[in-house]
């Protein structure tokens, strides 16, 4: 059976959607850059990339005319190289390009995820800074409130964020031949649909239907990325899948992090597979609750 390997992933760093350090930068030239690194890191030539799809989430503007192909172009590879824009909200399949031709081996080794930009927003001078929620505390996060004294705040929800991830996906023999050592494999996806005034419960419907397709548990999964859509959302998915929070969002959520729509599900992915690498882990499972009442979650072997 043909198994597709993640064998490298890129993103740029996040910046606030409001005079925020990307905030004057066009998504394709964002995301040209994620692309970009990212056949850099795969140790490719441009030119074997066969497609690039691109998740894109409330296509406006630049992104509305096919930001696949926009990116593709600004990354550098040939006019050869087509691009697809597709749009599930939070959980699109995102920038996945994959080889066309066998005709060169590399090897891989990066440590990062972060792809270097440079902007030139007036607001932010930083190159490849990732950002958090710095000096955020419980106390400072629960005055955030509106009129309505609401519980979900400013301070305990993802924030308005530009950003852009990609990966490349290559058949496993194809890796193998080449020399490459695969970050994981692909073993599939689970969606679900809920109320979508419940949209934060969707990791409760599309996990189960994941593990139970794949006969694993909870329990089997050592890393667990699930998108901070809302603290509270976040923390009701946890306790609902019993999840060990000691194997969740281990490096930060989106809370801190930031949630450009149609960035998350990639970076997620790329956060997963590199830590996992790191801790020796068997399984990731990288899930998240999607606009309009979905959930979404991807299962991947590291070893």
């Amino acid at each position: 059976m043909r198994e597709a390997v993640v064998v490298s992933s890129a993103r740029t760093p996040v910046g606030k959607a409001y005079r925020g350090t990307l905030s004057d930068s066009s998504g394709p030239s964002i995301a040209a850059h994620a692309v970009a690194e990212a056949v850099r890191r795969a140790g490719i030539d441009a030119g074997e990339v066969e497609d690039v799809v691109l998740g894109c989430a409330m296509q406006e503007g630049a992104t509305g005319y096919n930001v696949a192909r926009q990116t593709a172009l600004r990354a550098g590879l040939p006019v050869t190289v087509p691009g697809m824009t597709i749009d599930r909200q939070c959980a699109p399949r995102d920038s996945w390009p994959s080889p066309r031709r066998p005709d060169r081996s590399s090897s891989t080794g990066w440590t990062s995820p972060s792809a270097a930009v440079w902007s030139r927003s007036p607001w932010s001078r930083t190159r490849t800074a990732t950002p958090t929620a710095p000096g955020t505390t419980y106390s400072s996060s629960t005055i955030l409130t509106d009129r309505r004294r609401a519980s979900v705040t400013a301070g305990n929800a993802s924030q308005l964020s530009d950003g852009a991830s990609a990966a490349v996906l290559m058949e496993a023999g194809e890796a193998s031949r080449r020399g490459l050592v695969p970050l994981g494999v692909y073993r599939g996806v689970a969606v679900a649909g809920c109320e979508p005034d419940e949209m934060g419960i969707g990791p409760v419907l599309a996990v189960p239907a994941l593990l139970k397709r794949h006969g694993l548990t909870v329990d089997d999964i050592d890393l667990w990325e699930l998108n901070e859509a809302f603290a509270s959302q976040a923390v009701y998915c946890r306790d609902a899948l019993g999840i060990d929070p000691a194997r969740l969002n281990v490096n930060g959520g989106a809370i801190a992090l930031g949630h450009p729509y149609g960035m998350t599900g990639a970076r997620l992915v790329g956060h997963a597979l590199l830590e996992g690498r790191r801790r020796g882990a068997r399984y990731a499972v990288v899930t998240m609750c999607v606009g309009g009442g979905m959930g979404a979650a991807g299962l991947f072997q590291l070893r």
